[in-house]
């Protein structure tokens, strides 16, 4: 549910929700989104916390083999390749 993501909740589900959304918008070199706008779009939240998300997404895929492959999956179903994945 969209509200829950972009609520204050802290949940583990949503904050790891929040981080690869994070993610998968700034990787996404036709968009160009600023850390800003992502914040802004993700229920107003400052740029450093997506700079603190993007980071949590970098170093799970680096530790994490399951981590890293469902979310190679989730890159390729929504842009149909992994053209944009850079981890």
């Amino acid at each position: 549910d969209y509200n829950q993501v972009i609520s204050k909740k802290r949940d583990l589900q949503f904050v790891t929700i929040r981080h690869k959304i994070f993610d998968l918008l700034y990787s996404n070199f036709n968009n160009k989104l600023s850390l800003k706008v992502i914040g802004e779009m993700l229920g107003n939240r400052d740029h450093t916390t997506v700079i603190n998300g993007l980071k949590a997404v970098k170093t799970f895929c680096e530790i994490y083999p399951d981590y890293r492959s469902e979310y190679q999956k989730l890159h390729i179903k929504i842009y149909g390749s992994l053209k944009y994945f850079k981890h």
